[in-house]
């Protein structure tokens, strides 16, 4: 599937006012909400729009409300409003109590750097490249990759790395690119490398496509690890314990709620926010990448595509 970058449609100003007055009167009559993210930044980054078709589950109905006004059909604002706010402050509490996220997200590069920057910033577990199977469940055997991964880190600065050749250190950083590029992220969790460490080590996960991610997912429910999940109308996300409908094949959508996710742990550590108590001018979202043969609503026929 080719990636491309382009001119995404917006909604019409009308269902743009009906929406802003939709989240106004959610955040109103359900002040532990707040103000989590400005109305105006989902709109501007398509969030309300959802895949039709082929593609979509009639079990995600729950997640879809019709402008009564238009018959237009989005994303329910308040749901998808409720569930961020309600996954932000799960996070900020396992982390307040020293607690770990696993952060996992493999689609574009702007959500893979997106994920090991702030992971890295806020010292969370992350897998941004490709989910190998076992991670988690398997876990005896990814950490034998890990100590290999944690002994040739030592070494090279060690005073035993002066010993080797050029060629032979070459080679072996070499190693360490390749292994940092998979199991970097994860190589602190579960130091005694069974199950039983990991589901101590890793307490909830955080994914940025329920559909995509859906390996990571089987392998979490297995051990009980608690899932955090954004999804689109392709799934009903039913293993999630927090599923967060959006517009998954948005780029900007991904970018602007999983930043609002590890603002949560940021926040809990006392760290600088990207997005949380930010205006909309302060927020600048990156260029939108859209798949090329994603089917989504037209807001103007209540149809297809972008």
């Amino acid at each position: 599937m080719v990636n491309t970058t382009q001119k995404h449609r917006t909604l019409s100003p009308e269902i743009n006012n009906w929406i802003e007055q939709r989240t106004s009167s959610f955040i109103k009559n359900n002040e532990h909400v707040g103000n989590i993210v400005p109305t105006l930044k989902l709109i501007e980054a398509n969030a309300f729009m959802f895949l039709t078709g082929k593609r979509y589950d009639p079990k995600a109905k729950n997640f879809i409300i019709s402008i009564p006004e238009t018959k237009t059909k989005i994303f329910n604002p308040g749901l998808m409003l409720g569930k961020l706010s309600y996954a932000y402050h799960i996070i900020q509490d396992i982390v307040a109590k020293q607690g770990h996220i696993l952060f996992v997200g493999t689609n574009v590069d702007t959500i893979k750097d997106l994920i090991q920057e702030r992971a890295v910033a806020t010292n969370s577990f992350y897998v941004n490249k490709r989910w190998l199977g076992g991670t988690l469940t398997n876990f005896k055997t990814v950490s034998k990759s890990i100590k290999k991964l944690n002994d040739f880190t030592r070494l090279q600065t060690s005073e035993a790395w002066s010993k080797y050749n050029k060629k032979e250190q070459l080679e072996i950083s070499k190693k360490i690119e390749k292994l940092n590029k998979f199991i970097g992220g994860i190589k602190n969790v579960g130091s005694a490398g069974s199950r039983i460490s990991v589901r101590n080590s890793i307490d909830a996960l955080v994914v940025t496509d329920y559909k995509r991610e859906h390996n990571a997912i089987a392998e979490a429910k297995q051990l009980n690890i608690p899932i955090i999940s954004l999804c689109n109308s392709n799934t009903s996300a039913a293993d999630a314990r927090i599923a967060i409908p959006c517009n998954t094949n948005s780029t900007q959508t991904v970018w602007l709620l999983t930043n609002v996710l590890f603002d949560a742990v940021a926040s809990a550590q006392g760290k600088d926010t990207v997005i949380i108590n930010k205006s909309a001018a302060e927020i600048v979202l990156p260029k939108q990448v859209i798949k090329t043969d994603v089917k989504i609503i037209n807001h103007k026929k209540n149809t297809r595509t972008f």
